[in-house]
């Protein structure tokens, strides 16, 4: 195994396009780097900083920070708008709720047909 040496942090790297909103130095540890939004510290180099950079959790609470949602988010709130309008439906034409099970599949049916969807 190789031996390395270690690097104190470089407030230089601050003023990378990449890391210069989150990179911080951590307090009471020169060789160490801190990220703001993750509130993580790790080793001070280059290749950990680009490292933090790609972690799932740091993409993820940028994404967060930046207002960015996921196909499996729009979807989700897609269905969840479907629901609210079709039990506004039912309550507002006092329609029985076990017709709610008849009725998915059919709506099924009728999206899946090609042609009817050409129609909508």
């Amino acid at each position: 195994m190789a031996n390395h040496r270690r690097q104190r942090y470089r407030a230089e790297w601050e003023n990378d396009i990449q890391f210069r909103d989150w990179l911080r130095p951590f307090e009471g540890d020169e060789y160490r780097a801190y990220c703001v939004y993750c509130e993580r510290d790790f080793w001070a180099t280059p290749r950990n900083c680009e490292i933090h950079a790609e972690s799932e959790r740091h993409i993820g609470i940028v994404n967060d920070m930046n207002g960015v949602i996921d196909e499996d988010q729009r979807i989700g709130a897609k269905v969840n708008a479907a629901i609210i309008k079709l039990t506004a439906v039912f309550t507002e034409h006092y329609l029985a709720f076990f017709l709610a099970n008849h009725l998915i599949t059919v709506v099924k049916d009728i999206s899946a047909d090609d042609d009817c969807q050409k129609i909508w």
